[in-house]
């Protein structure tokens, strides 16, 4: 495939997203794995960085499915610069652990495991809790909705408790991952197609595998609204504010047209209330419209 417009070149920005300081001390865990473990270490290095750097080269849609079945092997370039630290952590730890600790209480052999124990979590319980990979594997066994789902899209859980109540019933929700509203909202989901996408294109939009209206210009916009169902636009804020991602005419009638809902600041997603008219909400609904805020 060719790169097209909105799409990274690597799969970097998408990790440093996913996995914050984890993912970026992959790069100097390399180093030292391959210099204090220098055939093992090279061989799990090349074994990661290489189908990496292809895979980013040539599959054009960096979704994290093509690339989350190499992170094993970062993980282990990860344990094996621990393994390399940690005799010097520990070293250092219990040398000034030593000299802090009373004569008296040296003997004590729970003594120099507890501190480094408890330095050992001081350090890391903040960034690994920052940490939105950590945080979503802690709460994975929690977040399920309905019957059958598995978390699976479970970042839309907690949009969900904020949106759902809002809701009418005969909404129609428009997302470029349509499966989600289905199972976290409870609606009809029209598929919202990038810009550079061609309709019908790809296994899952066919129209005998997806028949759900995909929608991606401002025409799409219209005739969804002329149905006279609420219509509501939900999509993740990073396809939202990517130069040439979504159809600029597209994104042009929804700011003109709808009323952005307000989300928590560290959401990851917009959604607007387009309403019922097919010519939007207007001007007196949306300075009258009650503020999200609260």
């Amino acid at each position: 495939y060719q790169p097209r417009p909105g799409d990274a070149w690597t799969y970097h920005a998408d990790l440093a997203t996913r996995y914050d300081w984890l993912w970026f001390l992959v790069w100097p865990a390399s180093v030292v794995a391959a210099l204090a473990r220098p055939r093992a270490g090279l061989f799990v290095a090349c074994a990661f960085w290489v189908p990496f750097a292809a895979l980013s080269v040539v599959v054009a849609t960096k979704q994290p499915r093509y690339a989350v079945h190499l992170l094993p092997f970062a993980w282990l370039l990860l344990g094996t610069a621990a393994e390399v630290a940690w005799p010097r952590v520990r070293a250092v730890v219990l040398a000034q652990g030593r000299r802090l600790v009373p004569d008296r209480l040296e003997a004590a052999a729970w003594l120099p495991p507890a501190l480094l124990a408890a330095v050992l979590a001081l350090a890391l319980a903040p960034p690994l809790w920052a940490t939105p990979a950590v945080v979503d594997a802690l709460r994975r066994h929690t977040e399920t909705t309905g019957r059958f789902t598995t978390g699976h899209y479970q970042e839309w859980r907690d949009l969900a408790a904020r949106l759902e109540p809002r809701l009418p019933a005969d909404a129609r929700i428009v997302s470029t991952t349509w499966h989600a509203p289905i199972y976290y909202l409870h609606r009809p989901t029209n598929h919202l197609l990038p810009a550079f996408r061609e309709r019908g294109e790809g296994d899952w939009e066919t129209p005998e595998r997806d028949p759900r209206p995909q929608v991606q210009t401002a025409e799409d916009l219209d005739r969804l609204l002329a149905t006279g169902h609420a219509i509501w636009v939900i999509t993740r804020r990073s396809s939202w504010e990517r130069p040439g991602y979504l159809d600029a005419g597209f994104k042009r009638a929804v700011e003109a047209r709808c009323l952005r809902r307000a989300l928590p600041q560290r959401s990851s997603f917009v959604a607007f209330d387009c309403g019922r008219r097919p010519d939007g909400i207007r001007r007196e609904e949306r300075d009258a419209a009650p503020s999200d805020a609260s």
